[in-house]
């Protein structure tokens, strides 16, 4: 009998500290929800604010593209992305999973300059663009390898950062800003020089 005793009380002794934990750990959790805060600023500056609901369990901010920067028309804010934008236009986290304001603007390398290329009309039109890297990137324009005629190979979208795929359509550079300002294949004149020597050599065979 005594030994059925002990047994009881051990179990109201657990079952005591397990209510106990729980309420903690509830107070605890709502204690960080209702404290949670996101970066609400219009350009991702200065220190997050705390929610006003303390239902959200989510943070976003403008989705970053390496080298082209943030995308347009999504704000820094308490919540969810909107539909079918997650991972495109906007990114999403949760305070929980990592810090408060986990949705701060990614780090930023130094920016440089680059040429772009846009076909208007059958050619090739270029001009000068800004590109913002993150961090540690290293400075890259690309172009397309042949820019007298332009064709659907040349799948980049900007001519900041390498090509997509080092494809015989597209040519990277890293030496300087604004190093893909020419052709990275064969250019106009070294077209011209190869068919002169060409047929020096035919003329002096034949």
């Amino acid at each position: 009998q005594h030994y059925f005793i002990q047994s009881n009380l051990r179990k109201e002794q657990n079952m005591t500290l397990t209510i106990f934990y729980a309420a903690v750990s509830l107070m605890l959790i709502e204690t960080v929800l209702s404290s949670k805060s996101c970066i609400q600023s219009a350009d991702g500056s200065g220190a997050g604010t705390t929610c006003t609901n303390d239902k959200e369990l989510y943070c976003s901010r403008p989705f970053f593209t390496d080298y082209t920067g943030a995308a347009e028309g999504v704000q820094y804010k308490c919540g969810q992305c909107e539909a079918d934008t997650e991972g495109t236009t906007c990114f999403q986290c949760k305070p929980l999973d990592s810090v408060y304001n986990c949705n701060a603007p990614p780090a930023l390398g130094t920016p440089f300059k680059c040429w772009n290329y846009t076909e208007v009309a059958g050619k090739w039109e270029k001009e000068q663009v800004t590109c913002t890297p993150l961090e540690g990137k290293a400075l890259g324009c690309n172009s397309p390898a042949i820019t007298r005629t332009p064709d659907s190979s040349y799948v980049s979208k900007s001519g900041c950062g390498p090509c997509p795929t080092d494809t015989l359509s597209c040519r990277t550079c890293t030496d300087k800003e604004l190093c893909n300002a020419a052709p990275r294949g064969l250019s106009r004149v070294t077209c011209v020089i190869s068919s002169v020597i060409l047929s020096a050599v035919y003329l002096l065979v034949y």
